[in-house]
């Protein structure tokens, strides 16, 4: 066995195997909360897919949201939707960014006693 070409054969499949653990791609048929900030190599939320971004998601290349994927954030969060991608972001026709509803109650919403709104008070706290 030639040793000389089996050593540099060896070493660059580490580097090629090492450098792909790395990436993080993120293919999505179910639902995800991210509650902590995460980064992607690329992202695609199929049509079953809901993506709960509660803390910011970067994605270094492409993200795709199919038709019936969702992308949202829970109600009422303080820092909204955050979205960093500095590739492509391709919405299929019935896919979203769905945030209808997500923020704070706004005033006139029915009722009797119900005519003031929602704001963010000192310390963040809603009031």
């Amino acid at each position: 066995m030639n040793t000389k070409r089996f050593i540099p054969l060896f070493l660059t499949l580490i580097i090629f195997f090492a450098n792909k653990g790395n990436a993080q791609y993120l293919l999505l048929d179910s639902t995800l909360t991210v509650s902590s900030p995460m980064t992607f190599d690329s992202v695609r939320i199929l049509s079953n897919g809901n993506l709960v971004a509660d803390d910011s998601i970067a994605v270094l290349g492409n993200m795709m949201i199919d038709s019936g994927g969702v992308i949202t954030h829970s109600q009422r969060l303080l820092s909204g939707l955050r979205l960093n991608v500095l590739g492509t972001l391709e919405i299929k026709s019935g896919g979203m960014i769905d945030v209808n509803g997500k923020g704070l109650l706004g005033g006139h919403r029915g009722g009797l006693f119900r005519k003031s709104g929602e704001t963010y008070g000192s310390g963040d706290t809603i009031v």
